[in-house]
């Protein structure tokens, strides 16, 4: 029959539709089951990698943290450390600064006592100069041996000081050197075992850090094989819906089939009426199919549906045991390098402390060897400046005995000079008026002589006897000018004269014009002799503190004189 046997291509036909339909909508289902796969997973990963993430930050925070606190620590340390040795140079700076005063303040004392005990021999040598003029050689050259050996000592004194001070400083700059070489070992130790410490603190960290990821890591390969076993699962019951589904579909279709068989050979036989029931058949077997297929789809979507819930809950449950896991291995992990660090820290702290009491213990015998260094060096400062003052003081006395003794042997010389002059001045004046006694005699007989020639050749050009004009002058071998024999007299010419002379010049006329008259000698011996007023007793040296007051004295030989005193040039 041509036209049930079109029903039959038509059914068919419905039957492809049908199945192509099934497999649209199986393929649709499978696709939205893979998107969800797709983004549960895209969210587990990025759960994970979110989780990964703030472990990774939170564990580089506490690297940075433990790193900022170790380097504040350090920082703590080097600067108490620049404190201690800018303390310790401070004071070595102090106590060689009040040693460079001490000895400034001695040298300065010791030249001003020198300057003093210089100034008073020169100003007694000044003073004494007239008196001491012929004593003058020996005493430069005791002043000059004795300047010579005061600084021959003092040139000493200097040299040994200056031993004592290099030598002081010597062993102060080795002390420290020591000290600094004693710090920088002690440092270097404890960086060493700071750097020891970090180390095993980071492999620790880095141990803790490496168990920590590989327990991520196996959870996370859990969690994936877990994900992995509930999606095959899930694929499995999918796959096994969806073989249901088709052998559903294959029954319905075969029933289909065997029912259009049936409808159609019923509607060849029936003809019309059994193609309006094979049409209705067909259409209550497409509702039937439709809702068979609706059916299966739901129950296959119901079934998807529980599938991905269970396979959903039991990722859930795996990401969360996964997470705990993670979580727990993280906190293990924090705990272990927290407990690391702590030890680290611990370590690095109980060795700062011990590098710092070695470098306390250093910095102190360095600066009990410096402070006993310097006392050393003071006390051979001061027992050579004792020494240099006790053989400047000793110089000094010598050189004052020496010139004491020579002022005494020059006052001696020129008391026995004055005394000899004295003699000699006597002598002369001895010789003088005996020989003024014997011209006066001789001038006595003489002008006798003269007077009786004169009697006798009176008249002849005047008297010579000195009565012209009062003058009766004698003088000897001389030629009176009015007169014409002049053997030992002389005429008066203006004048009176009453003086006898030995060069027959008259004398003491009282004329208009008289001749002063020139003695030879005293006309009474001066038998005192002032040799001025000058030092009996001179100044001596006397021993005295800085700062203390001190009595000078000295003599002189005149009670009735008023002396002054001098201090560096000022009354």
């Amino acid at each position: 029959d041509p036209s049930a046997h079109g029903k039959g291509e038509d059914a068919d036909e419905l039957a492809r539709r049908l199945a192509e339909e099934k497999a649209r909508l199986q393929m649709e289902k499978d696709e939205a089951a893979r998107r969800a796969q797709a983004e549960k997973d895209e969210a587990a990963r990025k759960a994970q990698a979110e989780r990964d993430e703030a472990t990774r930050k939170a564990k580089a925070e506490k690297d940075e943290a433990a790193r900022k606190a170790q380097a504040e620590r350090d920082e703590v340390a080097r600067k108490a450390q620049a404190e201690r040795d800018e303390a310790a140079r401070r004071a070595q700076a102090e106590r060689d600064e009040a040693a460079r005063k001490a000895r400034e303040k001695q040298e300065e004392a010791a030249r001003r006592a020198q300057i003093k005990r210089d100034e008073a021999p020169r100003k007694a040598r000044e003073e004494h100069e007239e008196a001491t003029r012929r004593a003058e050689a020996e005493r430069d050259e005791a002043a000059m041996r004795a300047q010579t050996e005061r600084e021959e000592a003092a040139r000493k004194a200097r040299e040994k000081q200056e031993e004592a001070a290099r030598r002081a400083q010597a062993e102060q700059d080795e002390a420290a050197r020591k000290a600094r070489e004693e710090q920088e070992e002690a440092a270097r130790r404890a960086k060493a075992e700071r750097d020891e410490a970090a180390r095993k603190a980071r492999e620790e960290q880095e141990e803790a850090a490496r168990r920590a990821k590989a327990e991520r890591d196996e959870a996370a390969r859990k969690a994936r094989e877990e994900q992995e076993e509930a999606a095959r699962r899930t694929k499995a019951e999918r796959d096994e819906a969806a073989r249901k589904a088709r052998e559903e579909q294959d029954e319905a279709a075969r029933r289909a089939k065997a029912e259009r068989d049936e409808a159609a050979r019923k509607a060849r036989e029936e003809k019309e009426e059994a193609a309006r029931r094979a049409k209705a058949k067909q259409d209550e077997a497409a509702r039937k199919a439709r809702e068979e297929k609706e059916e299966a789809a739901r129950k296959a979507k119901a079934k998807q549906d529980e599938a991905a819930r269970k396979a959903r809950e039991e990722q859930d449950e795996a990401a969360r045991r996964a997470k705990a896991k993670q979580d727990e291995a993280a906190r293990k992990a924090r705990e272990e390098q927290d407990e690391a660090a702590r030890r680290a820290k611990a370590k690095q702290d109980e060795a700062a402390r011990k590098a710092r009491e070695e470098q306390d213990e250093a910095a102190r015998r360095a600066k009990a060897k410096q402070d006993e260094a310097a006392r050393k060096a003071r006390e051979e400062q001061d027992e050579a400046a004792r020494r240099v003052q006790a053989e400047k003081d000793e110089a000094a006395r010598k050189a004052q005995a020496e010139r004491d003794e020579a002022a005494r042997r020059a006052q001696a010389e020129k008391d026995e000079a004055d005394r000899r002059a004295q003699t000699e001045r006597d002598e002369a004046a001895r010789r003088a008026q005996a020989e003024k006694d014997e011209a006066a005699r001789k001038a006595k007989a003489e002008s006798e002589a003269a007077e009786r020639m004169a009697a006798m050749a009176a008249g002849n050009g005047g008297s010579s006897l000195g009565e012209g004009n009062e003058g009766d002058g004698m003088g000897k071998n001389g030629k009176g000018e009015n007169g014409t024999m002049g053997d030992g007299l002389e005429d008066g010419k203006h004048g009176k004269g009453d003086g006898l002379d030995l060069d027959g010049s008259g004398g003491d006329g009282s004329g208009e014009k008289r001749k002063k008259r020139v003695r030879v000698g005293d006309l009474i011996p001066n038998n005192i002799i002032d040799s001025g007023v000058h030092f009996l007793n001179g100044l001596s040296d006397t021993a005295a503190n800085v700062g203390e007051s001190a009595e000078m004295s000295c003599k002189l030989s005149s009670e009735d004189s008023t002396g002054l005193w001098y201090k560096d040039g000022k009354k």
